[in-house]
């Protein structure tokens, strides 16, 4: 609502009210006579008040009224009164016995802009809210000295009414402006300080000057006021912090002539780069005051040379080009700040090597080459232990009977096996003893998503592995002797033995020694007697044999002229045989299963490949007790797939709360396994899934590590189907529940 220029501009009041008789017993708000009341004091043209205290009258909402509305106070006291703006400000005091009139001079904003003056005063007095302005404030009706802070984070312009106003950064980089000094006028000041993180440049108008250069820069943490003249700008109180006093510029001298004398923004800079192509000799010449210089000389140029300078001084401090020197004037002349030099090469008791070879320093260090070298000749009194990389153990203790060095990540730890479910194991000397004692498997249930097998030190290598579906473990190498092989892996010619070397068997023939004839045939060694023999004289009367422990037999002993030994019987398990004459003895005694996987005891890896992935061939014949199977692949029964859920066999912990949400939060999706997936063994054929880490955020107990790798997860599909149930059951309620209200609706 407006009330200025309403058809045709002339002022339009509320109403007039012309007398009101006040009898002030508190601060009270004065209020326009519109046709709505508040039961509040009306703003009559002429208001007799009489205070019964120090109180305060507010006048109303200034843009309910016009410009030129106008009323009349006049204080019968005994108190003095004050009579404040809508937004609270001090317009002015009015003493006992003295009258004032207020009029609106502008209606723009709540609080009006007003004037006042004083009727029948002999001596005027001045009203502190009439003079307020940037930098002073009423006080009552005193003056007060005030400065207002405006914080900015973006370049900024100085606004004409910001006169003695303060102004504070707080971005990185930026830059305030400054307007010209011709339209601030002569006196025009405002305080600006940097506290952002960059610096802020203060950039006069146009082709103005501040101290004497086109900007000014603040670094983090200084201040000034700046100050015109209507001309130029100045600065006083610049105010710098100590960490950003160092201070650097640039300066071409391509076209200048010698000498060249610093001036304006380039004095006192303390950092120096001269850079461009010289003509001829160039010197520098700065002030004779106190000053330090760091010369930087990157120019370029014939072979001319670059010197540093005072007007009276002479010669000049030469600066070599592509070089930097760091000088300071004392008032009179340039002086050399480091010209201190050392000499070469630096003693070991200065510091230095005593040497300029790699060898020689290391003659003098006693210290040894890196790498593969015949300086270190050998290793005492070390004082810790030696780290792995360095071939140690890292070890500071002495191991006890059937420790193990065991990797830690970093080091190796001395531990002892720790034995699972089903074994047992015995710790001595040197040795460590492992006893499958039956049992196994955990007790627990689960899926086997994985089944790896390996030759570990029989010297085996096994292909195939791991199975996470179905696949067959391939075996290959040799069989090593500390587990019941011969190690070899070259078939023996006619005559050949298996005979021990210190590490394991040998393949070679007997030899004949003085007076003893060998023939070695298929299966079969002759030995037999020539004669004399040993280097000295005898006659064999008797040769027989015996088989000791092997199993094996002599038979056709004693020989007493001549005659065939023949060996006979079984090799022993414990001397590399079977022990057994038939497939199903030798299984019996190596304790293995057959193909059909009886006639063994203990737990036994299974191979599954082809058509044997069906159940009904899997149980031929045979009862299986696994803790887990992992197929590669898919499973097929002729009959049921049963899981464990008897009732009586379970603790109900609580009903699954929020199927739905739960669901929700599930996502399912076509996928392919990646890269990594099909290295582990997966298919890349397209399929349908849901993700585990979503599953595992709202149903963890479904989620599981994967065997084949614990760093990823596995997700056993059929246990979602209680959450499935129950979101179900929960999604029936809600439509039965909308069933009912909507023949609720269609019964009105």
């Amino acid at each position: 609502m407006s009330y200025t220029q309403v058809f045709g501009g002339t002022t339009l009041y509320p109403s007039d009210v012309s007398y009101l008789a006040l009898s002030l017993t508190a601060d009270t708000t004065l209020e326009w006579p519109l046709e709505s009341s508040t039961l509040a004091p009306v703003a009559a043209s002429i208001i007799d008040v009489t205070p019964t205290g120090a109180f305060a009258i507010t006048m109303p909402d200034a843009t309910l009224t016009a410009p030129g509305q106008t009323v009349l106070f006049n204080n019968l006291g005994p108190s003095t009164i004050t009579i404040k703006n809508a937004g609270g400000g001090t317009l002015l005091s009015i003493a006992a016995g003295t009258q004032w009139s207020v009029y609106l001079a502008d209606n723009s904003v709540p609080s009006g802009s007003w004037r006042t003056f004083q009727l029948g005063a002999t001596i005027a007095q001045a009203q502190a809210s009439s003079l307020a302005g940037f930098g002073l404030i009423a006080t009552g009706s005193t003056l007060s000295v005030a400065e207002s802070v405006t914080t900015f984070n973006s370049n900024f312009t100085l606004p004409a009414g910001a006169r003695g106003a303060a102004y504070v950064w707080t971005g990185a980089l930026g830059t305030v402006f400054l307007l010209a000094s011709s339209t601030l006028g002569n006196n025009w000041f405002a305080d600006i300080r940097n506290s952002g993180s960059g610096n802020l440049t203060i950039d006069p108008s146009s082709s103005e000057l501040i101290n004497g250069s086109t900007t000014l820069v603040l670094s983090p943490g200084d201040s000034c006021r700046v100050v015109t003249d209507g001309v130029a700008w100045y600065t006083f109180g610049l105010g710098r912090s100590a960490t950003f006093a160092f201070d650097y510029t640039a300066i071409s001298l391509t076209g200048q002539s010698s000498p060249y004398t610093l001036s304006g923004s380039e004095l006192n800079r303390v950092a120096y780069r001269f850079t461009g192509t010289l003509a001829s000799n160039m010197e520098i010449v700065v002030p004779a005051t106190t000053q330090q210089y760091w010369v930087d000389n990157s120019t370029t140029g014939g072979s001319f040379t670059l010197g540093v300078r005072t007007a009276a001084q002479t010669p000049a401090i030469n600066v070599v080009r592509g070089s930097r020197g760091i000088f300071y004037c004392d008032g009179s002349n340039v002086v050399d700040a480091d010209t201190g030099g050392i000499s070469t090469p630096v003693s070991v008791a200065d510091g230095g090597t005593g040497s300029t070879t790699p060898g020689g320093a290391r003659v003098n260090l006693a210290a040894a080459a890196s790498g593969a070298n015949s300086d270190i000749t050998s290793l005492s009194g070390l004082t810790t232990a030696l780290a792995p990389v360095y071939g140690g153990t890292g070890a500071t203790s002495t191991p006890s009977n059937g420790q193990l060095l065991i990797g830690n990540g970093t080091n190796y730890t001395a531990a002892t096996l720790t034995a699972g479910s089903g074994i047992s194991i015995t710790n001595a000397s040197g040795a460590i003893t492992i006893t499958n004692t039956g049992g196994g498997g955990g007790g627990g249930g689960g899926t086997v998503t994985s089944v790896a097998l390996s030759g570990g030190t029989t010297g085996l290598t096994v292909s195939g592995s791991p199975i996470t579906a179905s696949g067959t473990f391939t075996l290959a190498g040799t069989l090593a002797a500390a587990n019941g092989g011969t190690g070899l892996s070259s078939t023996p010619t006619n005559g050949q033995l298996l005979i021990g070397n210190g590490a394991g068997f040998s393949l070679a023939t007997l030899t004949a020694g003085s007076n003893v004839t060998i023939t070695n045939s298929a299966g079969a060694i002759t030995i037999a007697a020539t004669g004399g023999g040993g280097g000295g004289s005898g006659t064999v009367t008797s040769v027989s044999g015996s088989g000791g422990s092997t199993g094996m037999s002599l038979s056709g002993g004693p020989i007493t002229t001549s005659g065939t030994l023949t060996l006979g019987g079984t090799l022993g398990v414990g001397n590399g045989g079977t022990g057994a004459t038939t497939a199903s003895g030798a299984r019996s005694a190596l304790d293995v299963p057959s193909t059909a996987g009886s006639g063994a005891s203990g737990t036994w890896g299974i191979n599954i490949s082809g058509t044997a992935a069906t159940a009904s061939s899997l149980n031929s014949g045979n009862s299986y007790t696994m803790a887990g199977l992992s197929v590669n692949g898919s499973i097929t029964a002729t009959g049921n797939v049963t899981a464990f859920s008897d009732d009586r066999l379970k603790q109900r912990l609580g009903p699954i709360l929020n199927p739905i949400a739960k669901i929700k939060a599930i996502k399912g999706f076509y996928y392919r396994a990646n890269a990594t997936a099909e290295a582990l063994g997966h298919s890349s054929e397209r399929a349908v899934g849901v993700s585990a880490q979503d599953v595992a955020a709202v149903f963890p107990e479904v989620v599981l590590p994967a065997p084949v790798d614990d760093r990823y997860l596995t997700l056993d599909y059929s246990r979602l189907v209680p959450l499935l149930i129950e979101a179900i059951k929960a999604q029936q309620e809600q439509i039965d529940d909308l069933q009912a209200r909507v023949i609720d609706m269609e019964s009105l």
